[in-house]
């Protein structure tokens, strides 16, 4: 019990780190957000273009605009395919599953991209764009289901384990009380009798 509150409070921790990250980068006005995205260009240039070094600084001017706009949707993508995996692990901890782990966790995403947005309009140089709300629930679309896949896969894992550390699946268990004769019983299966002949009744419970 003690380990289950452990991981909520860390899950959620994590969504409002990343929540508050999102929110420090809106709050730059528009100098400083364009200043931050060509400066990430020029750090990565060389391995973009390996003679960036040696280009004249109108096109490196043009080099590093021509790739600004790409970089800032690429960002946009990034940081809410994060969100959106990080509100998944939030809510896979409070006992959320499938398609309600999904459609909440995108959803609680979506909500999130919208107030940045409207937060955005009241910093000076920034905008409001659908745009960017729609690159967001994207990313945040991806997220969520790169986390539904591992923790599927992850589930998958852990049943096999215990399967071998029981000595047999279900399955296997289930053809041998068929060949005996014995009643069948489990979680999702109904009770039922192979050979009412049978010796007295063996269970076969997984």
């Amino acid at each position: 019990q003690g380990k289950a509150i452990a991981l909520r409070i860390v899950s959620v921790v994590l969504v409002v780190i990343c929540m508050g990250a999102i929110f420090m980068f809106s709050a730059e006005d528009a100098a400083k957000s364009d200043s931050t995205s060509k400066g990430t260009i020029i750090a990565l240039a060389g391995v973009i273009k390996k003679d960036f070094n040696k280009m004249s600084q109108q096109q490196r001017d043009e080099f590093v605009a021509d790739l600004n706009g790409a970089v800032r949707t690429a960002a946009h993508f990034s940081v809410y395919c994060l969100l959106g995996l990080l509100v998944a692990n939030a809510l896979y901890a409070f006992s959320f599953r499938r398609w309600r782990l999904a459609a909440f966790s995108v959803g609680i995403s979506l909500l999130y991209a919208i107030s940045d947005e409207i937060h955005q309009y009241f910093v000076p140089g920034r905008a409001c764009e659908l745009i960017d709300v729609t690159v967001d629930t994207m990313g945040a679309v991806l997220g969520t289901a790169i986390f539904i896949c591992a923790a599927a896969a992850a589930v998958r894992i852990s049943d096999k384990k215990k399967e071998a550390a029981q000595g047999g699946s279900f399955k296997q268990k289930l053809s041998y009380v068929s060949s005996t004769g014995s009643m069948i019983c489990s979680r999702n299966w109904p009770c039922r009798a192979e050979n009412t002949h049978s010796p007295p009744l063996r269970w076969a419970m997984a």
